[in-house]
């Protein structure tokens, strides 16, 4: 059986933005190195931290629950329903590496019919992507001193916009 649910995922200097996940396994491990870090965050506003060791992995049940396994050794395991989760945020922590930010860049006015002003967006950055929902590159354009973008050129429909590492959703009208 197939589960969707929102999720973002956000490992050490990549930021991938996912509208949806289509898990096509009962299993996911996400990528380890030393150790993956998962966060929960939940509807009601609550966060829960949990260490992925190499052995560990992340269930997705039929009855709409997940299921995340610090390590089949210890065997500690906690369980969600899928409706409960708000994000999912995953993080590679080894010696000497930094761990993902979960800052995001902002888009407003959102939805859109032209332009639009970012905010949180990383020093320097004067450029940014916007991809399709389907992942393809539709434009890269300037993004001017105040953060504004003008989208007018592209036709209605939902899209990523990537600035830096960051990304965010954008519709536009």
């Amino acid at each position: 059986m197939n589960h969707h649910f929102p999720l973002r995922i956000a490992t050490t200097r990549t930021v991938i933005a996912c509208t949806a996940l289509l898990c096509v396994s009962a299993r996911m491990v996400p990528p380890v190195c030393a150790q993956t870090r998962v966060t929960v965050h939940l509807n009601n506003g609550l966060s829960h931290n949990y260490a992925l060791e190499t052995t560990g992995g992340i269930d997705l049940t039929t009855e709409g629950l997940i299921a995340i396994h610090e390590s089949n050794i210890s065997g500690a395991t906690a369980t969600f329903s899928t409706g409960a989760i708000r994000k999912l945020t995953f993080s590679r922590d080894a010696a000497g590496m930094e761990t993902a930010s979960t800052d995001v860049v902002t888009a407003a006015p959102n939805p859109t019919s032209g332009r639009i002003v970012l905010r949180g967006l990383p020093q320097g950055v004067q450029a940014a992507r916007i991809y399709t929902a389907a992942g393809q590159l539709a434009e890269t354009c300037r993004v001017e001193h105040d953060g504004t973008l003008d989208l007018s050129r592209l036709p209605q429909g939902i899209y990523i916009l990537q600035a830096g590492e960051r990304r965010t959703k954008i519709v536009k009208l």
